[in-house]
């Protein structure tokens, strides 16, 4: 069985995060821009941006 990869954010994904919701975009719009589930961005929101 293959192991899952994980990655942490890369401070550029932290700031690109930040922007886009400075622009009201959505977590869905967020999640897509980085290829990663919605749930996630939402958790790191909650961890690192507030």
């Amino acid at each position: 069985m293959e192991r899952r990869k994980f990655k942490h954010f890369s401070f550029e994904d932290l700031v690109k995060i930040e922007f886009l919701l400075q622009q009201n975009k959505s977590i869905r719009f967020i999640a897509r821009q980085l290829n990663v589930s919605p749930s996630t961005v939402s958790r790191e929101i909650k961890r690192n941006l507030n």
